[in-house]
């Protein structure tokens, strides 16, 4: 039986095999070439509250660093829930 805890890497791994199916684009070259809207969205003033991410320099826009960031914040959603910490 698979750990719970590399359920969700595998997910990020099928889904990055998928995208990159669709794209014909590694995730790194995805990320190169989303490069300006990222310092689009970075640039002071356009979104102040993403911009606290940035501001320290040590955010790592990489997908499954992303990925991992993203669901640990549904899972903190999820445990705050009633009954969710189970």
């Amino acid at each position: 039986m698979p750990r719970r805890h590399t359920a969700p890497r595998r997910a990020g791994v099928e889904l990055e095999s998928l995208a990159r199916q669709d794209t014909g684009m590694s995730a790194e070259e995805w990320m190169t070439a989303d490069e300006p809207r990222m310092d689009a969205v970075q640039t002071p003033g356009s979104s102040p509250v993403l911009s606290t991410l940035f501001d320290g320099g040590g955010f790592d826009l990489e997908l499954g660093t992303l990925f991992e960031f993203g669901l640990t914040r549904v899972l903190d959603g999820v445990e705050a829930l009633p009954g969710g910490g189970g």
